[in-house]
């Protein structure tokens, strides 16, 4: 009886897991708050794009700038929130701008 009892816990247990586990996936997780540091090198000047960061994500708290090959920033989405921007020594002077279109005439 008592074997049972373990047997039927133990399945209990692992299908619980599986289901949190899948929630977490389906649900997906929420954003976490980053500091991320722009790449000497990065491909694009556009700051929404996380292959220009390091580690791999836009920035949310800091945003860390040291030399860097590209310098004139612009931001490709709708809106974009970080908590502070650090020049580190050897950072070179950085422009961003942001353009909108006008909307076209009715």
């Amino acid at each position: 009886m008592r074997g049972e009892y373990l047997n039927l816990r133990r399945a209990l247990l692992a299908s619980t897991g599986l289901a949190v586990v899948a929630l977490a996936v389906a649900t997906g997780r929420p954003a976490r708050a980053q500091d991320a540091t722009w790449l000497a090198s990065p491909g694009t000047g556009d700051f929404n794009t996380a292959a220009n960061w390091a580690p791999g994500a836009v920035p949310t708290v800091t945003a860390f700038f040291g030399t860097s090959g590209v310098t004139n920033l612009s931001f490709s989405a709708g809106s974009t929130s970080v908590g502070g921007w650090t020049f580190n020594a050897g950072a070179a002077s950085a422009t961003a701008s942001r353009s909108v279109s006008p909307a076209p005439a009715s």
